[in-house]
């Protein structure tokens, strides 16, 4: 539904006319509310990063919520690509200590530190780095015309609009009631969004396999060596 359209059903739910542009803000908090709790498919978008020679980290694409996955691109190899193991700090740093103990090569293992992706081991030449990540949407629902940029969050936005505007009013009982069906709504989208039968996003940092004993003295040692995807 178009902004102006769900506005319409908040309106006649509280019987206020005066509150345009609370009921707006109150999308906008609903749509980020929900982004932080799920990745809805109409979310998602690629987003490359250049990784140079040398490097060992990159900055995150700009507005990133979550990231999916992580991909890593030989551009001198066509279009093939690899998926880049996401695993903790102290995992990564624990056994990896130092990059310059190893020789540099593709990346292979990372990590997250704020809004940058640190990866082990450093390039050994110019890479691009594909991130799958979801976004904030808050550009793409500002004015009455456009349509939710996340379809399936229509009535989770409505209860949620309805139950701040009651609340503002101080009617706390009707708010309470439109908040837990907000709760309701929000999870019924999320679970119609994983049974989409073409989402496969399920990070398993632990199951992709990872050939890393031309980098690793000691290859059997390494968690990361051996771990096939199922």
């Amino acid at each position: 539904m178009i902004r102006s359209a769900l506005r319409t059903v908040v309106i006649g739910n509280v019987g206020r006319t005066d509150k345009d542009s609370l009921i707006n803000t109150y999308f906008q908090l609903a749509l980020d509310d929900a982004m932080t709790r799920h990745g809805f498919r109409d979310s998602l978008e690629a987003a490359d990063v250049s990784a140079a020679l040398d490097a060992d980290s990159v900055t995150l694409p700009a507005g990133t919520m979550k990231v999916f996955e992580v991909r890593v691109i030989d551009p001198s190899a066509g279009s093939n690509s690899q998926k880049l193991q996401i695993s903790s700090k102290k995992v990564v740093v624990g056994l990896y200590p130092s990059v310059t103990d190893y020789p540099s090569s593709q990346p292979q293992v990372g990590y997250f530190d704020g809004n940058r992706l640190f990866f082990y081991p450093k390039a050994n030449k110019a890479y691009t780095i594909r991130f799958t990540i979801s976004k904030q949407v808050g550009d793409d629902f500002d004015s009455d015309s456009k349509e939710n940029p996340i379809r399936i969050l229509d009535n989770a936005l409505i209860s949620y609009a309805t139950a701040y505007l009651f609340m503002g009013l101080e009617q706390f009982d009707a708010g309470a009631l439109w908040m837990r069906r907000y709760e309701i709504d929000l999870t019924k989208a999320i679970a119609v969004d994983e049974r989409n039968p073409a989402r496969d996003l399920h990070f398993r940092p632990h199951q992709a396999l990872v050939d890393m004993s031309r980098l690793t003295p000691e290859y059997w040692k390494d968690p990361f060596v051996g771990h096939r995807a199922r």
